[in-house]
């Protein structure tokens, strides 16, 4: 088992969920006032079934135990989530409201969709997992390495590569192209990174990203191969498969890693922010959850909310100079 950054505890299925201790009821918020004291409702911006969903969930389960009330999730999907980032920017600044997400997942789609909110409208609550993204390619190919799979972009030979449309694994590649010199001609969007992976398998695209838990039952099956991974530290299922740094590439730790977090509306009172975020950070530091993770391929990653909310307008800025809105049409 890994460790990573602040709790460093590593880390994504399956354990039954035991109360924990420590609670955090009855502390003060604003004004003297104890928080929490009701029901929190959760925003999950995604469609049920998906990663955000069903790791949201279950962090809730911790999550609730170490505030002491209610946590309701209510999935609000769309326009690659920003429906639910949106109806979260525009919601009371009163603590009672947040929303899981990742970064870098949302950035590519506020360039391109223009949403009639500000992405200083929301802060971080916390962050509490990573993941590594794979690039994988077709067995038949043959493809020996990240340099190779550069080469055949350059000549020409590979033109195709795929992922989520609008998602991380839409940017990433833009990255790639920019700092590595991936020069593929079009990027094919997929609904998530298991059509993205079907169709790097029967030939459809010459490669795709997808997470590693997206990849591993795949690569298991021989239906397709990685590459490399995005993230510097690499991954925690497909541990034998390098990084595109250790092939020798530029660091893009900034997007090559998916990293979960809690979103805030803008303006909640700091004793509040202080109360959720130290009971995130108590929730999963728990080591059934930290196995729940290693079993499926990511690792538990505290970060404060300030930390979130750095990476947050980090990310923007730097989709804001990598990324054309034109080139994407």
């Amino acid at each position: 088992m890994r460790r990573r950054n602040a709790i460093k505890k590593s880390a994504l299925v399956g354990a039954t969920v035991f109360g924990l201790s420590g609670c955090v009821t009855g502390d003060t918020g604003s004004e003297g006032e104890e928080f929490p004291t009701s029901t929190i409702q959760s925003i999950i911006p995604y469609e049920p079934g998906g990663g955000v969903d069903v790791l949201g969930r279950k962090v809730n389960e911790y999550y609730a135990d170490e505030l002491g009330v209610t946590i309701e999730a209510e999935n609000i999907p769309g326009a690659a989530s920003l429906n639910g980032l949106g109806q979260l920017a525009t919601s009371d600044s009163d603590g009672y409201k947040f929303a899981y997400s990742n970064i870098p997942g949302p950035a590519l789609a506020f360039k391109v969709e223009d949403p009639p909110f500000d992405i200083t409208d929301v802060e971080g609550l916390a962050g509490y997992s990573g993941t590594s993204v794979v690039i994988v390619t077709n067995p038949e190919d043959d493809v020996e390495g990240y340099s190779d799979l550069v080469d055949r972009y350059k000549t020409g030979e590979f033109s195709t590569i795929g992922g989520a449309d609008l998602d991380v694994t839409h940017l990433i590649p833009l990255f790639m192209r920019d700092a590595h010199g991936l020069d593929f001609e079009q990027f094919v969007g997929y609904d998530g990174g298991a059509p993205a992976v079907q169709a790097v398998a029967s030939g459809e695209i010459d490669a795709a990203l997808t997470s590693e838990p997206g990849a591993a039952a795949s690569v298991e099956e021989g239906l397709v191969d990685p590459v490399a991974h995005t993230y510097s530290e690499g991954g925690t299922l497909l541990t034998e498969v390098p990084t595109v740094t250790e092939e020798g590439y530029e660091n893009i730790d900034n997007v090559g890693r998916v990293v979960g977090v809690a979103l805030l509306p803008s303006g909640v009172p700091e004793e509040r922010i202080s109360i959720l975020e130290n009971a995130m950070e108590n929730a999963i530091d728990d080591d059934e959850l930290i196995d729940w993770m290693d079993n499926a391929g990511g690792w538990i990653e505290f970060l404060s909310g300030d930390e979130v909310t750095d990476m947050w307008m980090d990310i923007h800025e730097s989709v804001n100079e990598i990324v054309d809105v034109d080139d994407l049409k």
